[in-house]
């Protein structure tokens, strides 16, 4: 028998979502999840999603019973420890709602790639957010550092294109930070009133520039910073260079649309 808790998929970004909230002085444990006791009488048992809601009322979970990499995803109320008769199959990443009452989330194909990013509302409607229409591409969904923005990864091996829309409005709009090209990998977070972008664009070893999230698309003046996302400087400096091509010195400038 194996309990196994699986790592961040190929082509997805480390999760920096925040974690639940600690115990006050005094406060007793509390077992969201009990894995021994779910993997009892089974050969196999594998721990995907793993997200508590803001709220921390409710656990967003998926669990492979098989090995087969079909994860199927369930939600438990915290208070009672009832998990809702609602289940969906084939989930490879989740994200909560500013309001806790949402899942933006992820689904596979039946060649396992990631292809389609959804919406459901607890006890309502389901409805199709975005899907990726190259079959070189996975995307996956996850919650910013901050708390305040969902970030949805389209990734190849070469290749990165993100999606950001407020957890307070899943509907979106989404914007695109920057439109894919290839060769250019990136990945993002969001702390204070900007987004911090890793990027190999004019970097082979990737570096780190700050774009303000009213406006995230990269241009002459972007900041520079070397302690990312958990961290920023209030003293970061500007920067005259704009990004530079993958293929070329050329000004870069990212796509505000969803294609």
């Amino acid at each position: 028998m194996a309990v196994l808790v699986s790592p961040a998929p190929p082509g997805r970004a480390p999760d920096l979502s925040p974690p639940p909230r600690r115990r006050a002085p005094g406060e007793s444990p509390q077992v969201v999840l009990d894995l021994q006791r779910l993997a009892r009488g089974r050969d196999f048992l594998d721990l995907g999603v793993f997200e508590v809601s803001p709220d921390n009322t409710a656990l967003a979970y998926s669990l492979d019973h098989v090995g087969g990499e079909n994860y199927t995803l369930y939600i438990k109320n915290l208070g009672t420890g009832v998990v809702r008769s609602e289940q969906i199959d084939r989930v490879t990443s989740a994200a909560w709602s500013a309001d806790s009452r949402e899942l933006v989330y992820t689904v596979r194909d039946d060649t396992y790639r990631s292809y389609a990013l959804r919406r459901c509302t607890l006890g309502g409607d389901d409805r199709l957010i975005y899907e990726e229409p190259d079959p070189r591409f996975d995307v996956y969904v996850e919650r910013s550092r901050s708390g305040e923005w969902l970030l949805a990864r389209s990734a190849s091996a070469t290749t990165a294109e993100v999606r950001v829309a407020r957890t307070s409005a899943p509907d979106g709009p989404w914007t695109v930070i920057a439109a894919r090209e290839p060769g250019h990998l990136y990945d993002v977070d969001h702390a204070g009133d900007d987004f911090y972008v890793r990027t190999n664009r004019g970097a082979p070893h990737f570096r780190v520039v700050a774009a303000a999230e009213d406006d995230p698309a990269p241009r002459a003046g972007g900041r520079s910073s070397a302690s990312g996302p958990a961290s920023p400087s209030p003293t970061s400096t500007r920067s005259p260079a704009v990004w530079p091509s993958c293929s070329a010195s050329v000004a870069f400038r990212g796509s505000s649309s969803s294609t």
